[in-house]
C-alpha cells in the first residue's frame, strides 16, 4: 500500500476535524432534534421494529418509514450500551469527517489527482475552520460539518457518498461520447 504525503495531510486534517467536532457535538436542544434522538432511542429498545411502531405515537407510520440513520444510531446505542442522546450529540465527529472524506474522494475521482483532491480538502477544512462552511443555520443544516439530524446526514454525507461512487464508476467505465448516442 502506497501512502503519499497528500493522503497523510488529509488524514491529519480529518483527525483534527474529528477531534474538534467531538468536543463541539451536535445540538439536541430543539424539539426536532429531541424527536430524532428519541426515535433512535426507541429503535435501540424495540425487539420488532415495524412501519407503525417506530414513531413515538402508537400505530402511526413515521415520515421516514425506514430511517436508516436512526437505526444506525439505535444499533450503536444498543451494542455499545451508550446513551442515545449522548450518541446523537457526539456522533457529529463521524458525520463531519465522513463528509470531508467524501469530498476528497469525489475530487480525486473527478480530477484524477491526489494533489488536487488534497488541495480541495485543505480548502474545505480551512473554510470549515473559518466558519464559512460550518455555519449552523436555524433550519438545522450544519453544512460540511453536519448535525446528527436525518436530513442533514442525507444531504451532507449520503448524497456525496453516492456521488463519489457514481464518479468512480464513470471514471472506470468511461466511453466515448459517440458510442452512447
Amino acid at each position: 500500500i502506497e501512502v503519499t504525503l497528500d493522503e497523510v495531510i488529509v488524514l491529519v486534517l480529518l483527525v483534527i476535524l474529528g477531534w474538534s467536532l467531538y468536543l463541539v457535538g451536535a445540538p439536541v436542544d430543539s424539539s426536532e432534534d429531541q424527536i430524532h434522538a428519541g426515535i433512535a432511542l426507541r429503535l435501540s429498545q424495540l425487539a420488532n421494529p415495524g412501519l407503525d411502531n417506530v414513531y413515538l405515537v402508537p400505530r402511526l407510520v413515521y415520515t421516514y418509514p425506514f430511517p436508516g440513520t436512526h437505526y444506525f444510531m439505535g444499533l450503536i446505542s444498543r451494542f455499545g450500551d451508550i446513551d442515545t442522546f449522548f450518541l446523537y450529540h457526539k456522533l457529529r465527529f463521524f458525520w463531519g469527517t465522513t463528509a470531508v472524506l467524501m469530498l476528497y474522494v469525489m475530487a480525486r475521482a473527478v480530477f484524477g489527482s491526489r494533489a488536487v483532491a488534497c488541495a480541495t480538502t485543505v480548502a474545505a477544512v480551512v473554510l470549515i475552520a473559518s466558519g464559512n462552511f460550518a455555519m449552523g443555520f436555524p433550519s438545522g443544516w450544519g453544512q460540511l460539518v453536519p448535525y446528527s439530524h436525518a436530513s442533514d446526514i442525507a444531504m451532507t454525507v449520503l448524497l456525496p457518498s453516492l456521488l463519489a461512487v457514481a464518479f468512480w464508476y464513470i471514471q472506470r467505465h468511461r466511453m466515448p461520447f459517440w458510442t452512447t448516442c
